[in-house]
């Protein structure tokens, strides 16, 4: 194994600096040769997990405890492994097995770890994959680094407190080591520190630099995530410049850039982070009318960002054309974008109309409801979405649709809603009727056109008697209540009169009487006749009733006899 030590005990403030330097030529430094974490909860006769024991068990302490005497804390902090020498009788120490992945073989590898011990001085042993070093710890934390080139990718890491003479009790800490790759390596390079916050769009040059160089010089960057490189305009110069171009819907991102630059001898990487802020363009969703003169732009977007407009806000001169209006956002709300320019068309007026019935029936219980879009689709709400009829009562009632200030250009509308009293259906139909072999068939349809039922479909009329038929409306529609009739069958009625029915010739005028014995009024065709002036033996007249009363024609014979002259002897 070829070995090249430097700083081989290295304060990391305000650790003490030992040098040892073994030069070897033609080997790279690969990074750090890591082993098991010295680190865990405190125990007595325990170890961290991937260490063993070569004697007794030592312990795991927190060396600022004051448990076995009192440190400092050490530099990667936590706990230590404390190991226990009373001279030669007791002598604990530890090993570990150090395995490197992706290794390189003849490739130098950085190892180092922090040592202090208390009480009694004594040396402390190293064997680093079958190569002895021996070092002597102080009061205070030291670090003890290498550079080694080990023969394989598994190697022994072996730490034990040195044998030596007489009694003396010596506690002495070991701690994990802080992988320094650049300690094996006589490159230097210098990197802007971040992380840098920029917005794309905004070039960024990323400062660097190297030094001590050895022979030839190659610069490399790479990012995570990997598409970082993208925006680099030249991932092989040593002072890149770093551009994210404009997208609107842009979340932002964070990429971590490595530089590695590597000459004759070792490479380096250092690491800088660059936050790339988002550029989002607030969300809105904006209807501009011509008629909402007070319209006011939302000065909160949906994502939330905050700011103000500019533009045009005189709607009502604008009708049918298309404006611009700009957001300029509030400053501090973690986006890129200053302002964004959008295109809003200023919508014409549109006119509602409503097909929907407005008179109805204050018998009508039915539930009613108004139609959510206009004849025209316009979208909106009513004050009230539902009616019944019979709840509103008679009069005239007023319902008010205003349209969707977010998405219509239209005034409220009102429907008058009509609630009228209901029609009587009327038939041509006797109240009464005189009595007669037929029957009274009932009209389905009204004088006014109304249609329905009857409870009964027929009258007999030849049943003398007082009826009831209801007749029920069976259009919906129709404001009309149920009809109830009444019709008297009456009997027939025979009239008769005072009238001779024999006269004499020579009587003269005779008047008929028109008012029957039954007292029924009625005429005579004829009315009279002159007795003198008829020929005829008979005479006949016909009598017909002025009203209702069931009484029937008379027709009524006279007989006319021829005057006797008597004769005297």
């Amino acid at each position: 194994m070829m070995i090249f030590i430097m700083n081989a005990k290295r304060n990391i403030a305000p650790l003490l600096i030992i040098y040892l330097l073994i030069f070897s030529t033609n080997i790279k430094s690969q990074g750090c040769a890591e082993y098991s974490e010295i680190e865990g909860p405190e125990c007595f006769s325990c170890l961290p997990e991937g260490w063993e024991a070569t004697s007794s068990t030592p312990d795991l302490l927190d060396p600022t405890s004051g448990t076995l005497c009192s440190l400092s804390e050490s530099p990667s902090g936590g706990t230590a492994i404390h190991l226990f020498s009373n001279g030669s009788t007791d002598i604990e120490g530890i090993i570990t097995t150090i395995t490197i992945d992706d290794f390189v073989e003849g490739a130098q590898y950085y190892i180092s770890f922090f040592v202090a011990q208390c009480n009694q001085s004594a040396d402390i042993e190293i064997t680093i994959d079958g190569e002895d070093y021996t070092i002597s710890p102080s009061d205070d934390w030291e670090a003890f680094e290498l550079c080694i080139t080990p023969s394989s990718n598994e190697f022994d890491f072996f730490i034990t407190v040195a044998d030596y003479e007489g009694f003396a009790i010596s506690n002495t800490y070991i701690d994990t080591g802080i992988c320094d790759p650049e300690f094996c390596c006589l490159l230097k390079t210098e990197l802007v520190e971040g992380p840098i916050e920029i917005c794309p769009d905004d070039p960024f040059v990323i400062e660097s630099d190297y030094e001590d160089e050895v022979g030839s010089v190659e610069v490399e960057w790479t990012s995570d995530p990997s598409h970082g490189v993208n925006f680099l305009n030249d991932p092989f110069d040593i002072n890149p410049t770093f551009l994210v171009p404009f997208d609107e819907d842009y979340e932002g991102e964070t990429f971590l850039l490595t530089y590695r630059v590597e000459d004759d001898e070792c490479f380096l990487e250092k690491e800088v982070e660059i936050e790339v802020g988002p550029s989002l363009v607030p969300e809105f969703e904006i209807y501009l009318c011509e008629i909402y003169e007070d319209q006011e732009l939302p000065n909160v977007s949906f994502d939330p960002f905050t700011g103000s407009w500019e533009g045009d806000f005189n709607f009502d001169a604008l009708g049918g054309t298309t404006q611009e209006y700009t957001f300029t956002l509030d400053p501090g709300q973690e986006n890129c974008l200053e302002s964004w320019t959008y295109e809003y068309e200023i919508a014409l007026e549109e006119i509602v109309t409503f097909d929907f019935k407005t008179v109805y029936c204050v018998t009508d219980n039915r539930r009613y409801e108004f139609p959510k879009d206009s004849e025209d689709n316009i979208e909106g709400d009513w004050d009230d979405q539902r009616f019944r009829p019979s709840d509103l009562g008679i009069g005239f009632h007023t319902f008010i649709f205003t349209p969707d200030i977010y998405t219509e250009c239209a005034l409220p509308y009102e429907m008058i809603i009509e609630v009228t009293n209901p029609d009587t259906a009327n038939f041509n139909i006797p109240f009464e009727t005189c009595s007669k072999n037929d029957s009274l068939f009932l009209p389905p349809t009204s004088i006014e056109g109304f249609t329905g039922i009857w409870d009964i479909q027929f009258i007999d009329l030849d049943s003398i008697g007082i009826y009831e038929a209801t007749f029920t409306p069976t259009d919906v529609n129709a404001c009309v209540l149920p009809t109830t009739i009444t019709l008297s069958v009456l009997s027939n009625v025979e009239n008769s009169f005072s009238i001779p029915d024999t006269v004499c010739r020579g009587q003269g005028l005779i008047i008929l009487d028109t008012l029957s014995n039954q007292g029924n009024l009625g005429f005579w065709n004829p009315s009279s006749f002159l007795l003198d002036t008829i020929s005829e033996k008979m005479i006949s007249a016909t009598w017909t009733p002025y009203d209702t009363s069931c009484s029937s024609q008379v027709i009524f014979n006279i007989t006319i006899e021829e005057n006797i002259i008597p004769i005297f002897n």
